[in-house]
Order: C-alpha cells, then structure tokens, then sequence
C-alpha cells in the first residue's frame, strides 16, 4: 500500500440491524488533518469502481478518509456482489441520509479518535458523493453545519428519474425489478422507494439545496454522461 497508508474496517451502528461498513484510510493518525466521507451511488459500495483507488490518493495527501457502504446496499464487500437482495430492496434514500448523518455524528463524536487516529476529530469534516451519493452528501450538507466542503461527481439533478408509465407500473407490481451482472437472481426496489421521493419531494429538492450551500462545492461531471 503507498506511503505507509493504514486501512480499518469500521461498522457504524445504524437505524437497522445491518450497520455501515466503512474503510478508513489514513497515513497520519495522530495528524489534526480533515475527515472526508466518501459515499457510493446506486448499486455501488466502499470497494466500487475508483472508490479504493481515490480513497488512497486522498489518504497519501493527508486527510483521513472514511469510504462508506450504504446499510442497505446489500453487497458482500469482501466479493462485490449483491447478494442481500432483500435489504437492498428495501433501501430508501431517507435511509441513506439518516446513514450519513449517522456517520457524520460518529465522527464528531470521536469515533475514529477511539479507533486509534486520534487527529481525526471531525471538526473538519468534508463529503464526496458519486452519482446517488452525490445527491445524498448535498442534502446531508445542506443541513449539517459541521460539513465545510462537499464534491459531487455525476450526482443527480434530481431523484424522480421515472416516467409515469413506469410509476403506474411499480405501484401495480409492488416493486421495480431489473437484471444486474452482479446479482445471481433479479434485483428489484420495493416501491415504498419512490413513495419516500413522491413524500419529501420538498426536501429533496437538490437544486435548492445546492443553491444553499454557503460552503465550497466542486461539482465534477462528464458533457457525455448519458446515464446521470
């Protein structure tokens, strides 16, 4: 591992029985450096994509780093595949906020400092979010004083991605099914997902939350993306 980099396993006790599993990189522990929560998107988890590869490029330029698996993600993190597909069907975005603000409250209250970096204070806290995580982290931002800086790569615009033919179809079927290399049997989202959106749409407004943000925010996407 470059530079001497640590890495944890940490679990966070969530609202749920399954609780948040999160890497923790740091090269520094005893440094009063700040703390960057990294948050995956849709189908993602703390070993997704670039997730260990820009963990580690944070870590070796000294901040601590805590990459995060959602509760309800329903992957084996030590395979990558999702094989909780029950958990992950039951997974809201109200869930993921609760679990960042969770994460955010260990921190501050020196979670990681008992986990033996004892520089890791949390006043100096900072949010990465990718895709759906990105949505997340803003909100969770928007609202929470001790985050001082955000970054959102190929975050959503806006959470109702969602024709009404397919809406009329979820509610009908109870639940959003689709295929994923990952999962042995078809994954699905239960539509008590889209009934937690249609329900706080006012709160999960992402626009006005990111207009008002009075922290910096780098927003990173792609003129090509077609999927976000």
């Amino acid at each position: 591992m470059g530079m001497d980099i640590a890495l944890r396993e940490i679990e966070i006790p969530a609202r749920g029985a399954t609780p948040v599993r999160a890497d923790f990189r740091t090269r520094r522990p005893r440094a009063e450096s700040p703390v960057i929560i990294v948050c995956h998107g849709f189908l993602g988890y703390k070993g997704w994509g670039f997730f260990p590869h820009l963990s580690e490029r944070l870590a070796e330029a000294d901040f601590h780093v805590l990459t995060i698996s959602f509760s309800l993600n329903g992957t084996n993190d030590g395979t990558g595949l999702i094989d909780r597909p029950g958990e992950f069907a039951r997974n809201t975005v109200s869930t993921e906020l609760d679990d960042l603000r969770r994460v955010c409250r260990f921190v501050r209250d020196g979670g990681l400092a008992r986990a033996g970096a004892a520089g890791a204070t949390g006043e100096r806290l900072g949010l990465f979010g990718h895709s759906r995580g990105g949505a997340v982290a803003l909100l969770v931002a928007a609202g929470l004083p001790a985050v001082r800086s955000l970054v959102t790569w190929s975050a959503l615009g806006k959470l109702d991605r969602y024709t009404s033919r397919r809406k009329i179809d979820w509610r009908r079927t109870g639940a959003l099914a689709f295929n994923d290399e990952r999962a042995a049997e078809r994954l699905r989202l239960d539509y008590a997902y889209y009934e937690d959106i249609d329900e706080n749409r006012s709160s999960f407004d992402l626009p006005r939350a990111a207009a008002s943000l009075v922290i910096p925010h780098l927003m990173i996407h792609g003129e090509r993306d077609q999927s976000v």
